[in-house]
C-alpha cells in the first residue's frame, strides 16, 4: 500500500469513524457520572455496559469494507487502499475506546456537581439539547402509537429516490481542475514531419500570448507523438501546459484546454485539436469487422454520426485514410533483367526502415547502433521511390520504377486488433455535459445505426470503465450487505433483528442523492464509495437503539417503555457521531483546497445521507422494532406449537393399561418446576383458535377404559 490520493481520502473519511466508539463510550460514562457515581466506577461501568454495542458498530465497518478488498478490475485497484485505511481506523478506534478512553475519563472527567470551566462553557448548549430531547420524546411517543403513519412516511421518503435519481448526471470520475493540461493536435494522414513542425511552432506562438492565455506558465510541445502508444506519426502534435493552481486562475483547466485547441485550429486550418491527458478520450467506441473496406466505411459513418450529436465534439477515427503507395512487380521485366521480387522488397525495406550497418563508440565509451536509410526528405516523397536503385547490369543501373508499377491509394494508416479481430477505434469528447449523459446519447444513436454483416460495436476507455465500475461496485455493495447481516446474526444470535437494522439502510440513499443534487455533484466512482461508507455508518445508529432496547427489556421493562427510554438515552451519542461526521465532511463537499473535485461527491453523499438517515432512523427503527418483534413472536409460537401434545394423544385399541399420569412434585424453593405459557399460548389469535379447533382430534374410548380427557 502506498500513500496516494485514495489513501488520503480514506484518512479524511476515517476522521468521523475514529471518534464514533469513543463518543459512545464517553457518553455512557458521563451518564453514570450524572447518577452520582465515582469517576473510576463510572468509567468501568460505562464501558462494560456499552461494550457489546461498541464492538458491533466497529465490526460493521469491517464487514462493509471487507468485501470491497476483493473487488477486481480498475475499481478494485482504485478502492483497495481506501478500504484498508477504513478497516484499520475502525479497529484502532475500538482499541482506543476500550483502553485509553476509559482510562482518561476516570482521570479527567469530574463528578456532575464539580464542573470545569470548559464543561461550563459547553453547558451553554445543554438547554437547546434538552429542548430537542423533549421534542424527540414527544415525537417518538406519538410515533409508537401511530405506527402505520411512520412506516408510510418512511416509504414515501424512500420513494423520493425515484424522483431525485433521474436528475443526477452520471460519470466515471469527476473532471479534475489540475495544474497540468494536455492538448492533442492531429493533422491529415501523410503529413510530413516538416509540415507538422511548422504547424506546431505557429501553435506555440499563439498559446504563449499572455493576453489570451495569462494562466500558462510553461509550454512543452512535442511533434510526432500522440496520446496513445500507437500514435507515433509525424502528423501528431502534443502540447503540455502548466497552468498553475485552480485557486489562482479564473478559468478551469478544461476551459483552458478548449481555448488552446481552438487557437491551434485557428492557426492551421487542417489541424484537429482536442483536450487530452489521462486514459485518452472519454468516449471511445470499438467497431469490429472482418472486411477492411467495409470496416473503414463503417468507421467513417460512426464518426459522422458522433459529430452530429450536440453533446459530443471532436470525433476522431483510427481508420483515417492516408496516401499509400503500392508497388506491383512486372514479372516479365523482372525475368528480363534477372531481378527477383524479393530483391525489390528488400530494397524498399532497407530504404525506409533502414539496416544496422555497424556500431559507433562515443568518447564516453557508450556504443550506439548505426542505421542506414533514406533521408527524411526522400522517405516522404512518393516520386523518389521509382528512382530507388536495385542492381547493376553492366553499365546500367536497374531501379524500382523499371520493374514495378506504382499506384497511390487511400488506405488506413493504422490497423488495430482486439482478440484477433480488426477494429476501428472512434473517440470523442463530451461537450458541456457529464460523461453519463453523453454515453446515453451515443448509445441511442449507435443502436439506431445499421451496421454491416459481421460488424458490432462496444464501448472502450472511460465509458467502458464507468459501466464496469458501476457493476463491480454494485456487486461489492451487495456483498457488504450480506456480510453485515451475517455479522449481526452472530452477534445478536437472531436472524430477525439484523433484518430490522438493515431496513434502515435504504433511508440513507435519499439523503445521499439529495446531497449530490444540493452540492451540484454527479453520481460516479467517489459517490459510490460514499454510499458504501454510508451504509456502515447508518447501521451504527440502528445498532445503538436496538441494543439498548434489548438490554432494557431483559430487565423486565415493557416493550413500548423500553423503546422510549432507549431512544432518549441513545439520542445524544447518535447526534454527536452524526454531527462530527457532517462537520468533518463539510470542507470536502465545499471544495476547499486544491484538486478537491475527486473528493467532493464523497463528502456530499456522507453529509446528505447522515443528515436524513439520523432523523429518520430515530423514529423508524423503534416503530419497525415493534413490527419485527411481533412477527418474531408469531413465528416462535408457530414453531413451538404442536397440534397433538403428549397429554392429548389418543390411546390405541390394544392398550391394556393406562399410562400413569405424571405427578408434579414440589422442588427446592417450594414452587413446582412448570413451563410458563407464553402470551401467544395464553391468548392465541382468532385464526389460530379456528385452526386448532379444526384439527382437534376426536375423543376415543377403549374397552373398559376411558380415553384421555379432551
Amino acid at each position: 500500500m502506498t500513500l496516494n490520493t485514495m489513501t488520503l481520502i480514506g484518512l479524511v473519511t476515517s476522521v468521523g469513524i475514529l471518534v464514533d466508539d469513543s463518543i459512545v463510550v464517553l457518553e455512557n460514562i458521563f451518564t453514570h457520572l450524572e447518577r452520582g457515581e465515582e469517576p473510576a466506577q463510572a468509567a468501568i461501568a460505562g464501558r462494560s455496559e456499552i461494550g457489546m454495542a461498541a464492538v458491533a458498530i466497529t465490526l460493521v465497518d469491517v464487514a462493509v469494507w471487507g468485501p470491497i478488498l476483493f473487488v477486481t478490475g480498475q475499481p478494485g485497484a482504485f478502492l483497495r487502499n481506501f478500504s484498508i485505511v477504513i478497516v484499520a481506523a475502525a479497529l484502532a478506534s475500538l482499541l482506543v475506546s476500550f483502553t485509553l478512553t476509559p482510562l482518561i475519563a476516570s482521570r479527567w472527567l469530574q463528578e456532575a456537581g464539580d464542573r470545569s470551566l470548559l464543561a461550563r462553557i459547553a453547558a451553554f448548549w445543554e438547554p437547546a439539547y434538552r429542548a430537542f430531547e423533549r421534542a424527540y420524546g414527544f415525537a417518538l411517543h406519538w410515533g409508537l402509537r401511530h405506527r402505520p403513519v411512520v412506516i408510510l412516511a418512511a416509504l414515501l421518503v424512500f420513494g423520493l429516490n425515484f424522483v431525485i435519481l433521474p436528475r443526477i448526471p452520471t460519470e466515471f470520475v469527476p473532471e479534475s481542475n489540475g495544474e497540468i493540461v494536455t492538448v492533442i493536435g492531429e493533422l491529415p494522414p501523410g503529413t510530413a514531419l516538416d509540415a507538422s513542425d511548422r504547424a506546431a511552432k505557429r501553435w506555440e506562438r499563439a498559446i504563449l500570448d499572455r493576453d489570451q492565455f495569462p494562466e500558462i506558465q510553461t509550454a512543452y510541445v512535442l511533434v510526432g507523438q500522440g496520446e496513445g502508444d500507437s500514435d507515433h506519426e509525424p502528423r501528431f502534435i502534443t502540447v503540455t501546459l502548466d497552468v498553475g493552481g485552480g485557486k489562482s486562475r479564473a478559468r478551469t483547466s478544461r476551459q483552458i484546454a478548449d481555448a488552446v485547441a481552438a487557437a491551434g485550429e485557428q492557426m492551421t486550418s487542417s489541424l484537429q485539436a482536442r483536450p487530452g491527458g489521462g486514459a485518452g478520450e472519454p468516449i471511445q467506441l470499438r467497431v469490429f469487422g472482418d472486411d477492411l473496406d467495409q470496416l473503414t466505411q463503417a468507421a467513417q459513418t460512426v464518426q459522422q454520426t458522433l459529430n452530429s450529436l450536440p453533446v459530443v465534439a471532436d470525433a476522431t477515427n483510427s481508420m483515417a485514410a492516408g496516401p499509400e503507395v503500392t508497388l506491383v512487380p512486372d514479372q516479365s521485366r523482372l525475368a528480363d533483367l534477372g531481378v527477383s521480387a524479393s530483391t525489390v522488397g528488400d530494397a524498399v525495406r532497407i530504404a525506409y526502415q533502414g539496416v544496422q550497418f555497424g556500431r559507433w563508440a562515443e568518447s564516453s565509451g557508450i556504443e550506439r547502433d548505426v542505421r542506414v536509410r533514406l533521408p527524411e526528405s526522400l522517405r516522404y516523397n512518393p516520386a523518389a521511390l521509382a528512382n530507388l536503385p536495385l542492381v547493376r547490369r553492366g553499365d546500367r543501373l536497374v531501379t524500382v520504377g523499371q520493374v514495378t508499377t506504382s499506384r497511390v491509394d487511400d488506405a488506413p494508416t493504422t490497423i488495430r486488433r482486439v482478440d484477433r479481430q480488426r477494429i476501428a477505434l472512434i473517440g470523442a469528447q463530451n461537450q458541456g455535459v457529464p460523461l453519463g449523459t453523453a454515453t446515453t446519447a451515443v448509445t441511442a444513436a449507435m443502436n439506431a445505426l445499421p451496421l454491416g454483416t459481421g460488424q458490432h460495436w462496444e464501448y472502450a476507455g472511460q465509458a467502458s470503465d464507468q459501466q464496469e465500475s458501476f457493476t463491480q461496485l454494485g456487486l461489492g455493495l451487495v456483498a457488504s450487505v450480506v456480510m453485515l447481516y451475517m455479522l449481526l446474526t452472530m452477534l445478536y444470535e437472531s436472524w430477525l433483528q439484523p433484518l430490522l437494522i438493515q431496513t434502515a439502510l435504504p433511508l440513507a440513499t435519499v439523503g445521499a442523492m439529495a446531497g449530490l443534487l444540493v452540492f451540484g455533484q454527479n453520481l460516479g466512482l467517489p459517490a459510490f464509495v460514499g454510499i458504501i461508507a454510508l451504509f456502515g455508518m447508518v447501521g451504527k445508529n440502528s445498532i445503538l437503539l436496538v441494543n439498548r432496547t434489548n438490554d432494557l427489556r431483559s430487565q423486565g421493562i415493557d416493550r413500548t417503555a423500553a423503546l422510549e427510554q432507549a431512544g432518549e438515552s441513545r439520542l445524544r451519542p447518535i447526534l454527536m457521531t452524526s454531527v462530527v461526521l457532517i462537520f468533518s465532511m463539510l470542507p470536502v463537499a465545499l471544495l476547499l483546497g486544491e484538486s478537491g473535485e475527486a473528493r467532493a461527491p464523497l463528502g456530499a453523499v456522507l453529509i446528505g445521507g447522515m443528515a436524513t438517515s439520523t432523523f429518520l432512523s430515530l423514529l423508524y427503527v423503534p416503530v419497525a422494532y415493534t413490527y419485527f418483534d411481533t412477527f418474531g413472536r408469531l413465528i416462535s409460537a408457530l414453531i413451538s406449537w404442536r397440534p397433538w401434545r403428549p397429554g392429548r394423544r389418543p390411546a390405541t385399541a390394544d392398550t391394556s393399561a393406562r399410562v400413569p399420569a405424571q405427578v408434579l412434585l414440589p422442588v427446592a424453593g417450594g414452587a413446582p418446576d412448570v413451563d410458563v405459557p407464553t402470551r401467544a399460548q395464553r391468548h392465541p389469535s382468532r385464526w389460530l383458535r379456528r385452526w386448532r379447533n379444526h384439527h382437534r382430534p376426536a375423543s376415543h374410548h377403549t374397552h373398559g377404559t376411558d380415553g384421555p380427557a379432551d
